[in-house]
């Protein structure tokens, strides 16, 4: 309340209402290290509905991330880390940039993936050493986006079971009630995806039901789990509770007062707890202790650790001893089929390389000998070619498969009929800042390229 006060902008009521469900995953689940944010085995938390930032930069402060007061107390600035959304800065524990609705929960199912296909290369039954899991807050705005469809589909389809979204069903958007726009059935929705639901109804502030469904979440691997809450956004105010002027405006001062007073918490602002520090101390020896376990198995690992390492310090880098085949000078072919050759080339020098496309292999040249195309019956392994259902959130699967640790070592390769479909082109366009054009960059063909082709490789090559 106090930044969003301060900076006279901002939104309130999602960190109020979910601050106790971010309470019990900070305190007794997520596995993060402040003290060395960038320990590659950490759990993922993406924070899908953006707008609820100072949630996420409280936890960080509070948890002992290099984000002091004065850059919270500079929330919404120009310049200042605390930006009205999320953007990404692995240093102070943000995994990902979010704000435009929905794309968090399809950067998300871009992580479980990357941390399935290494957990298929690396691990062994009795010594896993890729672990992490993927935690997701989203809110009503994040359902409602398409997108979320085509992502939830395939985290189901794939059995992403180190997967967990948690939805803030608060039923409030800045217009009113999500019934002006809104009435989907997102638990039996989700049901038909192949996810595990967990319906808490409204229990979004009993911590005993907030830690037995995270339990649950946990123990089931074969599936990514939903757990669904009926929160209250602005929780505990009176005068703000279940308002759409709750959404994303400052609180009037009284309001603030109230709300602290029913919290019992001092009427100052920016108060801090002189109890955090110790509880901060005891925290932090538990994630050193998660984080020096995890190093004891990748060195008792043998072999696959030492690989592991290697693809992780490489960045899972192509090392090319044998160039492809070039095509004749003057001879005449599809792209495709030099991409296809290129790639069938590359791909068995490139540890990590795994292809995906919207159910267009033989189209876009992605059926590779190198790779396996898998399936629900064929779980994804380290080298696979994926069918996903749509073209339009190919760029954040990859984006987010290619961003999971602080180097690349996941190198995605996405393939669409993108130029040839209304609007496609212009959602991969603005996406590939992050991703490894592999696509484009790496096609080795005589054939001078389109005027389109051209656009793709300057950004390739930037």
């Amino acid at each position: 309340m106090d930044a969003v006060q301060q900076a006279n902008s901002g939104h309130p009521g999602a960190p109020m209402g979910m601050a106790d469900i971010a309470e019990v995953l900070w305190r007794d689940f997520l596995k993060h290290n402040p003290a060395n944010p960038l320990w590659w085995n950490r759990d993922r938390f993406i924070l899908s509905n953006g707008h609820a930032s100072m949630l996420l930069y409280g936890l960080l402060h509070l948890t002992g991330y290099p984000l002091g007061m004065d850059e919270i107390r500079q929330f919404r600035q120009l310049g200042s880390r605390t930006a009205g959304h999320p953007e990404r800065d692995l240093t102070i524990g943000i995994e990902t940039t979010t704000g435009p609705l929905g794309q968090g929960l399809a950067n998300s199912v871009g992580f479980a993936l990357a941390e399935k296909l290494l957990a298929a290369q690396f691990n062994r039954p009795e010594l896993p050493i890729v672990d992490h899991y993927t935690w997701v807050f989203a809110g009503d705005g994040c359902l409602m986006e398409g997108i979320s469809h085509e992502a939830a589909s395939l985290a189901g389809h794939l059995g992403l079971g180190r997967l967990i979204y948690v939805y803030d069903d608060n039923h409030i958007t800045i217009d009113g009630p999500t019934e002006l726009a809104y009435n989907d059935i997102v638990p039996e929705r989700f049901s038909a995806y192949g996810w595990h639901v967990l319906n808490l109804g409204g229990k979004a502030n009993d911590l005993d039901v907030l830690e037995d469904a995270m339990r649950q979440a946990i123990a089931e691997t074969e599936r990514p789990t939903l757990i669904v809450v009926r929160s209250h956004i602005a929780f505990p105010s009176p005068e703000m509770m279940d308002t759409r002027e709750a959404h994303g405006n400052p609180f009037k001062p009284a309001v603030i007062t109230e709300a602290k007073a029913i919290l019992g918490v001092p009427d100052e602002a920016f108060h801090f707890d002189p109890a955090i520090p110790g509880q901060l101390v005891e925290s932090l020896k538990t994630q050193r202790d998660a984080r020096l376990a995890w190093e004891s198995r990748v060195k008792a690992a043998g072999e696959k650790g030492v690989k592991l390492l290697e693809q992780l310090n490489t960045n899972g880098a192509a090392t090319i001893t044998t160039p492809p085949e070039l095509f004749a000078a003057g001879s005449k072919a599809a792209t495709r089929k030099a991409m296809q050759r290129a790639m069938d080339c590359f791909a068995v020098q490139t540890p990590g390389l795994t292809a995906g496309s919207a159910d267009l292999t033989d189209n876009t040249g992605m059926t590779l000998s190198a790779l396996s195309v898998q399936s629900s019956s064929n779980s994804p392994s380290a080298s696979s070619t994926l069918n996903w259902p749509s073209s339009h959130w190919i760029p954040p699967l990859e984006n987010q498969e290619a961003l999971i640790p602080h180097r690349i070592w996941v190198l995605p390769l996405a393939s669409s009929s993108a130029w040839n479909s209304s609007g496609t082109g212009r959602t991969i366009m603005p996406s590939v800042q992050h991703i490894r054009l592999l696509a484009f960059g790496l096609v080795v063909t005589a054939i001078e390229p389109g005027p389109r082709m051209r656009a793709v490789l300057n950004i390739a090559r930037r």
